[in-house]
């Protein structure tokens, strides 16, 4: 996907213009079916957060709260959140992950970025190889680009409301060993935004 909403579909053998490379802005891993995830069409990021971030901090209303985010559809999580913790828009802090997947912008999209919900997440890393190979054919020539690895990344997802300091994590891997699992909202993880085209 490129900053004027033009794409173009990843092959083996593509090849990249220099204006191509220079107006990347996202890798599109789904579009539409009729899994949960709706008619829809999701792009994850071309970048994702140097250190790993906590979903919450200890402290913050949603840390100790069930806020009922979603599980398909993380667009609205943040909503859910700012509903439940009054002070969440005027101290996004204290929702670290939440803070660097709405504040990520780029070129042409400079919002509507969020922080992928469970099965959102669950779907990238069903693609993930495909993905990981259309961001080398931009991280290979522009700086700051990087590749998913094998970690654990946060959804925006919370882990159900009989537990309500855990939220869920995918790992990203390559292999068939990836996991999904939840931890509590504390917990340091990776965030890698996406946004609905």
């Amino acid at each position: 996907m490129f900053s004027d909403g033009s794409a173009v579909a990843y092959s083996e053998d593509l090849v990249l213009t220099g204006e191509q490379v220079d107006a990347a802005v996202a890798v599109i891993f789904y579009v539409g079916g009729t899994d949960g995830l709706g008619e829809r069409i999701l792009g994850v990021a071309l970048t994702q957060n140097e250190n790993t971030l906590a979903w919450a901090v200890n402290g913050a209303v949603c840390y100790n709260s069930y806020a009922s985010t979603n599980e398909y559809d993380g667009s609205g999580n943040w909503g859910k959140i700012t509903t439940k913790d009054s002070s969440a828009a005027t101290t996004p802090s204290n929702y670290p992950a939440f803070q660097y997947a709405n504040s990520y912008s780029t070129t042409g999209f400079t919002s509507g970025w969020y922080l992928p919900a469970k099965y959102e997440l669950r779907e990238l890393r069903t693609n993930v190889a495909t993905v990981n190979a259309a961001i080398s054919l931009i991280a290979d020539s522009r700086s700051g680009v990087s590749i998913m690895s094998s970690e654990t990344y946060w959804s925006s997802s919370e882990y159900g409301s009989a537990i309500v300091n855990q939220a869920y994590f995918v790992e990203l891997a390559e292999t068939t060993t990836s996991t999904t699992d939840h931890d509590s909202k504390s917990g340091m993880r990776i965030v890698r935004p996406i946004h609905a085209f």
